[in-house]
């Protein structure tokens, strides 16, 4: 995600906060439900893509 931070191409800047966006919900997904983790980082990763600027 700090990648897709620095001034790039757009679609370049887009592609990495995406590829950082599936990897991040992937490791997530791997937790078990009942983590805490796992509803911060749902709450966190919106807030983290919108300071990067990037609409998913």
């Amino acid at each position: 995600m700090t990648e897709a931070k620095q001034p790039e191409a757009p679609a370049a800047k887009e592609r990495i906060a995406r590829e950082a966006k599936k990897r991040f919900e992937a490791t997530l997904k791997g937790l078990p439900e009942t983590a805490k983790i796992v509803e911060a980082a749902a709450k966190l990763l919106p807030m983290i893509l919108n300071v990067l600027g990037v609409l998913v």
